[in-house]
């Protein structure tokens, strides 16, 4: 039975792993795409600003 249960928790670790990092890949090209965007903004603002 401790085995089983060994078993199950390093498969439960693995699994907990893999979806942290999914997490933290997501998170951190959420935020890129979100900084790529508001750069993107920024420059056409001021890209309008210098036309006028």
């Amino acid at each position: 039975m401790p085995l089983l249960c060994l078993v199950s928790s390093a498969k439960i670790r693995i699994f907990a792993g893999k979806v942290g990092w999914l997490f933290v890949f997501y998170k951190y090209y959420h935020t890129q795409l979100q900084y790529k965007h508001r750069k993107r903004v920024i420059f056409i603002l001021f890209y309008k600003q210098t036309k006028i």
